[in-house]
């Protein structure tokens, strides 16, 4: 049976089970050659295998019947795209980056409670002040508002991750226009947590903010980190559609590294993490009607460039981690069966003055600022026996401090150390 041939066929073309290579016509199931060089072979026949000598990987020339390519087999760097498990690669921090985003395998989350569910000092509580924590490690970042109000609570509304809570901004009095003001949900990231990325040498690495809105206004938002002198900062933005307002959405902006400024690596402020609901520089302003209503949750900081998928941490290990900066005594919120938080016990220091000694729950960031609701938060033994009219903090450490109790009605004897709800107290070591 005679064939007729393409009168000018292309390299690889095939017809009747023969493949041109360019010079002639072969067999497509000829066994081919084998080949060892950089670039792959032009005119190689079906069926030969070809070793990449800068890549290490090896591939064959494939005919499916209507076309011919290589197609890798085994080995190589990563450079084909492989990603290996019994050889050392060399891959760059933003090829490492896809790969876990890929197989959703975890990578350090460098912001602290990005699920919003520990609220230690506030609970539930809205509030109109700047500066004010609807959950631990975030507060309302509000810069020379003119006509701006606002209200901020975390709320309890589950988020696609899977978290029970979320922190919500509601605008009570709008600004149309932004000017030099500006409204962000901040966190302060310590030093000492963000010291592996480097930032302000030559080894920086480049990191990528994920977040999730929900949103009333359509447009871009500014993602910004500077660093504790705020004369070094970056800037990244995430864009949400107008089909995408009012819905929980999941974004992501890269931060490319920096590689100049300084940038604390100890236990003051590493890192400013802001995401802004206003600013000049973003087409969206969420304050520009009043009761535009702003959601964020499922935050995390991650190293490279491709975010992998927002794991809820353990509440447990959160709320110890956020501990380190924050920790209340007492109040309603800790669920005391008798009304009463135990503190310790009291040593007599004089007939009307006794000493508690309080450790911390967790060993905090630096000597922390006590404070507490009113003087007579502290009773010692049951219930109103020796009410306090004075307290005195003294030898403050990251792990204890002592209470100097002055009482009022009648001598002490040593006895517990008491809280009563909904009193409290609080020690801050908030960067």
């Amino acid at each position: 049976m005679a064939f007729d041939f393409p009168n000018a066929p292309t390299v690889g073309q095939v017809y009747g089970g023969y493949s041109w290579d360019g010079e002639k016509w072969i067999g497509a199931t000829s066994s081919g050659a084998i080949y060892v060089n950089d670039p792959p072979p032009p005119n190689a026949p079906v069926n030969s295998l070809w070793w990449n000598s800068t890549t290490g990987v090896l591939s064959i020339k494939y005919s499916d019947g209507n076309s011919t390519q290589w197609v890798a087999l085994l080995g190589g760097s990563g450079s084909a795209g492989a990603v290996l498990y019994d050889t050392a690669q060399s891959l760059t921090a933003n090829q490492k980056a896809r790969a876990r985003a890929n197989i959703d395998a975890l990578k350090k989350n460098y912001v602290l409670n990005g699920a919003m569910m520990v609220s230690q000092e506030n609970g539930a509580a809205a509030s109109a002040a700047n500066g004010y924590y609807p959950v631990d490690q975030w507060f309302i970042n509000a810069v020379a508002l003119t006509t701006a109000t606002f209200s901020v609570a975390q709320v309890a509304a589950v988020t696609p991750a899977g978290s029970p809570n979320r922190i919500r901004c509601t605008v009570s009095a709008a600004q149309a226009t932004p000017g030099s003001s500006t409204i962000a949900f901040t966190q302060k990231i310590e030093g000492n947590r963000v010291a592996d990325a480097l930032w302000g040498t030559t080894a920086a690495k480049d990191l990528v903010a994920q977040v999730g809105v929900k949103t009333p206004v359509a447009g871009t938002y500014l993602v910004y980190i500077y660093n504790s002198a705020v004369d070094t900062g970056v800037t990244g933005t995430f864009t949400v559609g107008a089909g995408e307002v009012n819905t929980d959405v999941v974004k992501s902006a890269v931060l490319v590294a920096r590689t100049t400024g300084v940038w604390q690596r100890d236990n003051g402020i590493g890192m400013w993490f802001n995401i802004y609901l206003m600013h000049q520089s973003q087409t969206a302003n969420v304050f520009a009607t009043n009761t535009n209503v702003f959601e964020l949750f499922d935050v995390s900081l991650t190293e490279g460039n491709a975010a992998p998928p927002f794991v809820v941490p353990d509440y447990a290990s959160e709320l110890a981690a956020c501990m380190r900066y924050f920790q209340v005594f007492g109040g309603n919120t800790v669920g005391m069966a008798d009304g009463y938080y135990t503190i310790g016990i009291a040593g007599v220091v004089s007939p009307t003055a006794a000493y508690v000694y309080l450790q911390f729950e967790t060993p905090m960031r630096a000597a922390p600022t006590m404070s507490h609701n009113t003087a007579s938060a502290i009773f010692l033994g049951a219930s109103s026996n020796y009410t306090s009219s004075a307290i005195n903090y003294s030898h403050q450490s990251f792990y204890s401090v002592t209470l100097t109790v002055t009482i009022t009605g009648g001598s002490v004897s040593p006895a517990l150390g008491l809280v009563q709800s909904p009193n409290w107290i609080k020690a801050n070591a908030r960067l």
